[in-house]
């Protein structure tokens, strides 16, 4: 697995670049996980930094948080950073946050990443916690924008960044 932080490490060094298409799975994917993290367990509450793992075969897992362990403030709701606890709605923020970011970096179109904002709102009343319905749409919205959402883009720059880790220092 290649944690989250160093394909982001890659892509502000200019050392990776991924397409549009790439970064839509990987959102859309980490949203399918997210749910599937809510449904078994309470909130997540840590997503960002080391939470997105992503596999030599495409696939893309949500690490648990480790305990104790200080939620990422990249990506941190504004009732987090007040000092309030995890919660979904907080999950909801982070994931569009880091959705977006990521989605940004890549190039995707901003009609794109539209599905992600009204997980952005900053009452987490308002907010909406439907991350499945977001991911899905995130999907529908890069297909309409002609990028293959459907495929399996990850794979390839995951060993690209595996392959260059296991070079001798």
């Amino acid at each position: 697995m290649l944690f989250r932080s160093v394909l982001m490490e890659r892509l502000d060094q200019g050392a990776l670049t991924l397409t549009p298409e790439v970064a839509v799975v990987i959102v859309a994917q980490l949203g399918q996980e997210i749910v599937r993290f809510r449904r078994r367990f309470e909130a997540h509450g840590s997503i960002g930094g080391h939470a997105v793992a992503l596999g030599l075969d495409g696939a893309v897992a949500l690490v648990p948080p480790l305990p104790k362990a200080p939620p990422d403030e990249v990506y941190m709701s504004p009732e987090r950073r007040l000092g309030l606890p995890k919660s979904h709605p907080d999950d909801a923020f982070s994931f569009a946050s880091l959705g977006i970011e990521l989605l940004r970096r890549c190039g995707a179109e901003a009609s794109t990443w539209g599905p992600l904002t009204p997980l952005l709102q900053t009452d987490p009343r308002r907010r909406s916690l439907d991350i499945e319905r977001a991911s899905s749409e995130l999907r529908v919205c890069g297909e309409r924008g002609g990028l293959d959402a459907t495929a399996r883009h990850v794979a390839r720059p995951v060993r690209l960044l595996a392959a260059e880790r296991e070079k001798p220092l």
